[in-house]
């Protein structure tokens, strides 16, 4: 995660690179939800029991601060690809929008509205019997399960992210016909890729993922029935050791992207 990091600010393009900058507060977002998924499986070393079903301060905190990190992320992905459509565009109006300024701005509003968002969950959190830590109102239930995990963590990251990250790919492959310098070209493109690739495991991992708990929350186990508990489990297992995946399979492609990016600089 360091290194990404470090790669990510090392260049002076990629430091007045837009698309950089949104990839950059991800990595950061990442860092919060590897430390706080990191805390809940030491508790279960560290505690002979489970701290969400004894403090209440703790099973009000956790899930939504992981909550918080993972929205940022994903709004961060949407706004990467998004500039990445806008700064590859040969329409001027559209590139000129692409600056700076204007992504700080955006990933501050992002960030308070996201934290304005999670308020409600840290007010809904509470530790119920035989279930611990989990949502008590159903109204809210309902939507952090009819809307929050489709829409919020599935369809719209997806699709948006998706939907403009083909658009630059598009844009991309126009540049030879476009009169930029070939260092920029190269750059445009290795970013673009990046960008790209990273959406494609984005969908794959968060898609089975969303899936997996929508299922968990909706459907009733039968606790006489071993068979469908030994496969909710191994399932969710999977769903989760892919999502980690995500987080090492994203930083290889960013060290493998520059380390091309910058012997193309190089040579």
């Amino acid at each position: 995660m360091t290194s990404s990091t470090t790669q990510l600010t090392a260049d002076r393009l990629c430091e007045q690179s837009v698309s950089a900058f949104y990839l950059i507060v991800e990595l950061i977002s990442d860092c919060g939800v590897l430390v706080i998924g990191s805390l809940s499986r030491l508790r279960l070393v560290l505690f002979p029991f489970d701290p969400t079903r004894i403090f209440l301060i703790w099973c009000k905190l956790e899930s939504p601060i992981r909550q918080l990190f993972g929205l940022i992320s994903l709004t961060s992905v949407i706004f990467a690809a998004i500039d990445q459509y806008l700064s590859t565009n040969y329409r001027d109006y559209l590139k000129q929008l692409s600056t700076l300024k204007l992504a700080q701005r955006l990933t501050c509003i992002s960030i308070i509205v996201w934290v304005l968002h999670n308020i409600p969950f840290m007010i809904f959190y509470d530790i119920l019997p035989y279930f611990g830590c989990d949502i008590y109102d159903d109204a809210f239930r309902k939507y952090y399960l009819f809307f929050y995990l489709p829409f919020l963590n599935g369809i719209l990251p997806i699709g948006s992210a998706s939907f403009f990250s083909l658009l630059a790919y598009r844009n991309v492959r126009h540049l030879v016909r476009l009169q930029i310098p070939i260092v920029r070209r190269h750059f445009d493109r290795q970013l673009t890729a990046m960008v790209l690739t990273r959406v494609v495991f984005l969908d794959a991992c968060l898609l089975l993922f969303v899936m997996q708990r929508i299922y968990r929350l909706s459907v009733t186990t039968n606790l006489n029935d071993t068979l469908q508990i030994v496969i909710e489990q191994f399932i969710a297992t999977f769903a989760l050791s892919l999502s980690n995946c995500n987080f090492a399979v994203r930083n290889f492609l960013f060290r493998k992207t520059y380390s091309i990016f910058f012997l193309n600089y190089v040579s």
